[in-house]
């Protein structure tokens, strides 16, 4: 037999389009020398997205707290470190997708002024290797505490041959410590007979 006709149908296949969005927050938590980053990673497409990594950059007096990298909500391990440079690699991705990364991180003490933290993804895709996103960038503010005082004057009250504080000098000793709670930088001068 030999065949004597055949019919094709042919139809053009969809040409590749995608997109990677990079979205970048952070947030103070309970310790005023902390921040928590969140990292949202959004694709779309029907491109297979390879070789994808996040890099995060912390501004000076920034550092990642140890530990506390997590990918979509599960323990992630630490990432690389390079000075102010954060650097983590995921999984392959295709189709419509997102992640959400999230770590936490501590300021210096004696940092204050305008604190601004950069993200950005690198991924390679069939149309071109080696792309990344537009940077995404977040800002905090951190005012420098201060806490000036004029002074306390306690009049402890010690009896005769004792040294022992009553139970009212112990109290105004326990007011006062507890008005300095949190307070870094103390002078205390003591002056008696």
């Amino acid at each position: 037999g030999s065949l004597t006709r055949a019919d094709f149908w042919l139809k053009r296949k969809q040409a590749p389009e995608g997109r990677v969005n990079v979205e970048l927050q952070n947030a103070g938590n309970d310790n005023a020398d902390e921040v928590s980053y969140t990292i949202t990673l959004l694709g779309n497409g029907n491109v297979a997205i390879d070789n994808l990594s996040v890099m995060v950059m912390l501004p000076e007096g920034v550092t990642y707290k140890p530990g506390t990298m997590q990918v979509d909500g599960v323990s992630s391990g630490d990432p690389r470190i390079a000075g102010q440079s954060l650097s983590l690699s995921l999984a392959d991705r295709s189709d419509d997708w997102r992640s959400d990364i999230r770590f936490d991180a501590r300021i210096n003490a004696s940092v204050a002024g305008d604190l601004r933290t950069r993200a950005l993804a690198r991924f390679d895709s069939p149309i071109q290797a080696a792309q990344q996103t537009p940077v995404a960038e977040t800002s905090m503010v951190r005012e420098p505490s201060t806490s000036e005082n004029t002074g306390y004057v306690l009049n402890l009250k010690f009896d005769v041959m004792s040294a022992q504080l009553s139970a009212a000098d112990m109290a105004q000793l326990d007011a006062l410590i507890e008005s300095w709670n949190g307070v870094r930088d103390i002078q205390i001068a003591s002056v008696g007979h």
